[in-house]
């Protein structure tokens, strides 16, 4: 049985919506969990949400690394809480970026700051450039990490 949605006829609005892709922990576990996962965003809803209803941090942490959204709910009624709520700190929008996932410019909760235009002012300050240790870190000294390509 496919659980992506991709042989569906709505499997690309139903899976990624809130109107399906329910799986229990009861039904699948750990990396087949996430592999289903997988499967529903390569099949639409990329950028978007999903949610996961689990008190495991290491459950929502590992999810939050393979998932391709701008926003997981925990243990929210999705619907809702991606739209911003007063207990989850999420801006309230009724308009939802998908980020570059689902080929939008940004992936925040649209709000009045979107819509107003900013001017910045610069004026010159004193240099306070960080050292390519500082920038790099632990891939400073890696094999893959080519400091000729840095500009300088």
């Amino acid at each position: 049985m496919r659980t992506d949605g991709a042989d569906d006829v709505c499997g690309r609005e139903v899976r990624s919506g809130g109107a399906g892709g329910w799986l229990s922990a009861t039904e699948v576990r750990g990396e087949e969990a996430l592999d289903i996962v997988r499967r529903i965003f390569e099949t639409g809803g990329r950028g978007h949400s999903c949610g996961i209803y689990s008190f495991d941090d290491d459950h929502v942490h590992r999810l939050a690394l393979m998932a391709p959204v701008s926003r997981i709910m925990v243990r929210q009624i999705q619907s809702r809480a991606n739209a911003g709520t007063f207990t989850n700190g999420m801006p309230m929008t009724s308009s939802m970026g998908c980020g570059i996932w689902g080929g939008n410019i940004t992936n925040e909760n649209i709000s009045l700051k979107h819509y107003m235009n900013v001017t910045w002012v610069s004026r010159p300050i004193p240099e306070d450039r960080p050292s390519e240790q500082e920038l790099f870190g632990e891939f400073y000294n890696s094999a893959t990490f080519d400091p000729v390509a840095v500009p300088h």
